[in-house]
């Protein structure tokens, strides 16, 4: 009966790795969308002030010029955030993370659940943790691919957490 605890536990971290890095995903796209986001609008204001300040003048072609270069930038910025739809993708990630920090917790609920059961308990636990893990097969299907960079950054933070979670209990 170990080796399928075993098992539903290197399952329930993993999901709980990929969970994590959804959420570091959605973070980052998040903060693209910012990045992209205010520029916008500081450009469109800066640019709606200077037209209507200007109206009645005569300004110099200089300052049309800048004017016109600094609306096309916000028009390029736009697009471009438009475009990329880091918002979108910043849901998309934080539900990714949601539903594998679901799955996550169904592990853990199957580790609490067959953690005390007599061995002629196994075949019954196979069979559960199975139907856990094919009912999972499409889940990736849904979701956004995740980078690298934020899969390992999320297995570097658990990896981090089970060394202290392990130290506190060895002290405690």
């Amino acid at each position: 009966m170990r080796d399928v605890l075993a098992k539903a536990s290197e399952y329930q971290e993993t999901y709980g790795i990929v969970g994590r890095a959804h959420y570091l995903a959605a973070d980052r796209s998040r903060a693209l969308n910012r990045w992209l986001g205010i520029p916008v609008v500081v450009i469109t204001a800066v640019v709606g002030t200077t037209i209507f300040g200007t109206l009645n003048q005569n300004p110099d072609p200089g300052w049309k010029i800048t004017a016109g270069l600094v609306t096309l930038g916000g028009t390029i910025l736009s697009s471009l955030q438009t475009a990329f739809g880091f918002a979108q993708i910043a849901e998309k990630h934080k539900a990714a993370g949601e539903a594998y920090r679901a799955v996550r917790r169904r592990f853990e609920m199957f580790r609490l659940k067959y953690a005390e059961v007599p061995p002629d308990q196994r075949a019954v636990a196979i069979t559960e943790l199975n139907e856990i893990v094919v009912s999972l097969a499409d889940l990736p299907k849904e979701f956004p691919t995740i980078p690298d960079r934020f899969y390992d950054r999320a297995k570097r933070e658990t990896a981090m957490e089970s060394t202290a979670a392990s130290g506190s209990r060895q002290r405690g």
